[in-house]
């Protein structure tokens, strides 16, 4: 959301994005909550809500598990669920 490059960890078929190590250090700062209430809502690019997509419906990314894991995380991942929702919402409201 915030456009945070992942890490790629691994190598061949193991290789995955990691977003954890880069938004700690670029986006869990202390203007968080700031930059959340002012987030440009309607301008989402429609890249990244793709990318988002999967990683919000996996299991990992289930209430229970984020809860158990960190409310703070939990908190957040509930505003990148929102965001998106939001996105998908507008594309069906606005004319064309």
């Amino acid at each position: 959301m915030f456009g945070v490059a992942p890490k790629i960890v691994g190598t061949g078929k193991d290789k995955q994005k990691d977003y954890w190590e880069p938004a700690k250090k670029q986006v869990l700062t202390a203007d968080l909550l700031k930059r959340c209430t002012t987030f440009d809502k309607d301008n989402i690019s429609p890249a990244v809500v793709e990318e988002l997509k999967p990683i919000i419906n996996s299991d990992e990314y289930d209430d229970k598990v984020l809860k158990n894991a960190s409310s703070a995380a939990w908190g957040l991942a509930k505003w990148i669920r929102a965001m998106v929702q939001y996105d998908d919402a507008m594309k069906v409201v606005k004319p064309k």
